[in-house]
């Protein structure tokens, strides 16, 4: 037990922030009794007891606190009053600004965008598919090679440096321009990305049945 009050002490600025983002919804007191449930739910996942005294465990209890109590409330709202609002509105927003923050998972230390992408892959596909973007079909190719750049970048025929650079692009316009439609179109989650080449002395192609929705 002093283990857990180790870690209440020592992360309570990270619970209260927690809790300030749930608008009201949650206090701090809630948020202590609820990680001791979530460290629970963790250890059943791991292969060794939760330790509250490691920095990675409490890194993963506290992203997935916030996914739940914040992330994951936050698009069930949005979700329920979609039909009643445009695309375009306030409420879309969380989806833009939360693709381009996941963006930088291949070379992120975010403990956040980590818990997102590897505590929870299916709300996080959920927002994919409600936001037809450049940066959702990023979040497809990348979610297909584990996250990892340097094959992000052999899969689109990149350089690895050409690929972070398209990366931040395209995470800097979905923050301001989620969604190309209204939310009825979506990527399907086994596309194939448009790759060109520039081969010497001709002209740029693109390999038969390759070509769908944006050069990424």
């Amino acid at each position: 037990m002093h283990r857990f009050d180790g870690f209440v002490a020592a992360r309570k600025g990270d619970l209260r922030r927690i809790a300030y983002a749930t608008q009201g919804e949650f206090e701090i007191d809630d948020l202590i009794q609820e990680a001791w449930v979530i460290a629970v739910e963790i250890s059943g996942e791991m292969e060794e007891p939760f330790d509250f005294s490691n920095v990675d465990h409490q890194e993963r209890l506290l992203a997935r606190m916030y996914v739940r109590f914040v992330k994951y409330a936050d698009k069930t709202v949005r979700f329920a009053v979609k039909l009643d609002r445009g695309w375009d509105e306030p409420a879309e927003e969380t989806v833009g600004a939360t693709l381009s923050k996941v963006l930088s998972g291949p070379e992120s230390d975010d403990p956040l965008v980590r818990g997102l992408i590897e505590d929870q892959a299916s709300e996080l596909m959920e927002m994919v598919r409600a936001s037809y973007s450049q940066a959702a079909a990023y979040v497809i190719l990348l979610s297909r090679v584990d996250w990892d750049l340097g094959d992000l970048a052999d899969l689109i025929w990149v350089g690895r440096d050409t690929a972070r650079r398209r990366l931040g692009r395209a995470a800097g316009l979905v923050a301001v321009q989620p969604s190309c439609f209204d939310g009825v179109e979506q990527i399907p989650e086994d596309f194939h990305p448009w790759r060109r080449r520039w081969i010497a002395g001709a002209r740029y192609f693109t390999p038969e049945g390759q070509g769908m929705f944006w050069p990424v």
